[in-house]
């Protein structure tokens, strides 16, 4: 079937207004957060046919129809921030946008859940639960322009998961269109079930190769009555990570953030934060009850003393947590402010080791920076053992860097999973890490493949994602 055919057909399903195919918007949807350094790499040709947005379940399930009776691939896609090149439509065809399914289409305080349509934004959602005295934990760095649905699609984490867990541990249920445009519902609206294969956390993770979401039923939780911040900073970064499974076992903090003097030294210069900068710095979030957090703090600054720190101060104090929060958030982009020159690469900045593998991880990393004489700094929660390994090249060398960064990369995941750690702890595989699924996995892949090929027999679906 030629191309004007197909979008003659999507326009008569979706609406005229629906669906593009200017050069403008294919190359707007041509990449993601992940891709941005890569703009005139070969990466960047990967550009759909045709964009759709679509607006109820009924015109996903009437795409997907159409587009796995032609063999037309399809990328789901919502804001673009993926930082694995998830949705980058490396096989053309069609990227559907689900941003306009946007709607919050119940708030059920009483069986403590909430529904919503894919292209919620994440802080728009805690926005209008906060009356309620409620709110959904995960919290993604990009929650002011991520999606449920792309959190859900990624199993997204954050800072506060070392108490409040990820996104798959609030989805009680999910409406899926699959390939074939049959539209399913998974889970149950009860907080707890045991009726078979959980197909709902099936798709949690699945990075669009599965099928698209156009409904998720969520968990929420009240709010905190109240909250402090710790400061603590150390001359070592061993003894930084060996202080948070003691902190985790005797003050059961909501989060554990960690930065190197790279990254102070940059949130000092781009925010004014005046932080001492010491080799490492622990954040440290404690929230409950008042009189149980300052009890907790005192026993956070005790730990933190107890394990090598030289300066630990805490605050209740909203503009200070607002602070200190602040530079944790933007100590990314701050980076970059260091060597305007540079540019940031997504490749490597997502492994998970186990707690006790910290100090190794974050060592092994540093060297490997100073083997390549790449710029690298190690920010991320400590909590979980997620470490962002924040990397730039000098695009002057770009063509140089590029070599010595590929080599990087992999060495990071090596000693990963050598720690016996993973090759994403929140961002997901997409492109990014699609070459290290078998080392993860073994025989395990094959398993993840059947389903695929089950589910997707024509592999429209997100084609070239997480395996080939």
């Amino acid at each position: 079937m030629n191309k004007e055919k197909i979008i003659s057909d999507l326009k008569k399903l979706v609406g005229d207004e629906n669906v593009s195919t200017y050069a403008e918007d294919l190359f707007v949807y041509s990449f993601d957060s992940y891709s941005i350094p890569f703009l005139d790499e070969t990466i960047m040709k990967c550009r759909p046919d045709v964009v759709v947005k679509v607006k109820t379940t009924q015109q996903v399930s009437d795409v997907l129809r159409y587009a796995n009776q032609w063999k037309i691939p399809v990328t789901p896609r919502a804001a673009g921030t993926s930082l694995a090149g998830g949705t980058i439509p490396i096989k053309g065809g069609i990227v559907l946008d689900l941003r306009i399914m946007n709607k919050i289409k119940k708030i059920d305080i009483e069986n403590l859940q909430v529904i919503v349509e894919p292209g919620v934004i994440k802080a728009k959602l805690n926005e209008a639960l906060k009356p309620y005295g409620f709110f959904f934990p995960p919290d993604p760095g990009s929650e002011e322009y991520c999606t449920i649905g792309g959190m859900i699609a990624t199993n997204a984490g954050g800072m506060r998961a070392v108490k409040y867990g990820v996104t798959k541990d609030y989805v009680l249920g999910l409406e899926v269109v699959l390939p074939n445009g049959d539209v399913i519902r998974t889970g149950a609206n009860t907080l707890k079930y045991s009726i078979g294969y959980d197909l709902a956390k099936l798709f949690v993770g699945s990075e669009g190769t599965l099928g698209v979401i156009t409904e998720a039923t969520l968990k929420i939780v009240p709010l905190p009555k109240h909250r402090a911040v710790a400061l603590a900073q150390y001359r070592s970064f061993r003894d930084a990570t060996k202080t948070v499974p003691h902190l985790i076992a005797r003050a059961l903090p909501s989060a554990i953030e960690f930065l190197d003097k790279y990254a102070i030294k940059a949130v000092n210069e781009w925010t004014k934060a005046n932080i001492p900068e010491e080799v490492a710095t622990l954040l440290i979030e404690v929230d409950g009850e008042k009189e149980d957090v300052r009890l907790r703090m005192n026993e956070v600054v005790k730990t933190c003393r107890e394990f090598g720190a030289v300066n630990v101060q805490w605050s209740d104090d909203p503009n200070e947590m607002i602070k200190l929060w602040t530079a944790r958030r933007d100590s990314g982009p701050a980076l970059l402010r260091l060597r305007p020159e540079w540019a940031k690469m997504y490749g490597a900045e997502d492994v998970a080791v186990p707690l006790s593998k910290l100090p190794d991880a974050v060592e092994a990393f540093q060297k490997i920076g100073e083997k390549y004489g790449i710029f690298l700094a190690c920010i991320g929660h400590a909590g979980d053992g997620n470490i962002h390994t924040s990397i730039s090249i000098d695009v002057t060398r770009k063509e140089e860097q590029f070599l010595a960064i590929k080599r990087a990369f992999e060495e990071i995941h090596k000693v990963a999973l050598e720690l016996g750690g993973v090759v994403a702890g929140e961002h997901g595989i997409g492109l990014a890490r699609k070459a290290y699924m078998e080392k993860q996995h073994g025989n395990a892949l094959q398993v993840m493949k059947a389903i695929k090929q089950a589910i997707d027999p024509n592999n429209i679906m997100n084609p070239g994602k997480i395996f080939d």
